[in-house]
């Protein structure tokens, strides 16, 4: 069987299209690498992508001159889970809690065999009233070091 090699996409659509992008460029420090009316693009560590569509515009079939992309949506909450470097938490915690992002809880799980934890962040300033147009809750997972 041919294998897998990672997650190329992940896709979360915003109700608040211009302050969700405030968020990922601002606490997480993202640069966009393609964004127009209806979507925004970041590079991850080289390794993925996150887009950001607002939702609603990714209903219908788009045409670019490498192919089309067929509609996709979604609704309800929603995460992502960014991968860091075990001994950079404490320097990611600093960073949230100067934008205002509070960590709303801490858990520690195996993972395949290795040990991981998630620190859920979130704040008041950067979610939203609505559950269904939340920013979704940030998940940073701690990879052991010398993974």
């Amino acid at each position: 069987m041919p294998a897998l090699e990672g997650v190329l996409e992940t896709v979360l659509y915003v109700d608040d299209f211009e302050r969700a992008r405030a968020f990922y460029e601002g606490p997480l420090g993202l640069t966009a690498v393609y964004a127009d009316q209806r979507m925004c693009a970041y590079d991850v560590g080289g390794a993925s992508m996150l887009l950001l569509f607002r939702r609603g515009e990714s209903l219908k079939t788009v045409t670019m001159p490498g192919g089309t992309i067929p509609p996709h949506d979604g609704n309800g909450p929603h995460h992502i889970a960014f991968s860091i470097a075990a001994d950079e938490l404490a320097g990611w915690e600093t960073r949230l809690a100067d934008f205002g992002v509070a960590i709303e809880g801490r858990t520690t799980w195996p993972r395949g065999g290795t040990s991981g934890r998630h620190r859920w962040c979130a704040a008041a300033g950067w979610r939203y009233s609505a559950p269904a147009s939340r920013l979704p809750p940030l998940a940073l997972f701690l990879r052991p070091a010398g993974r």
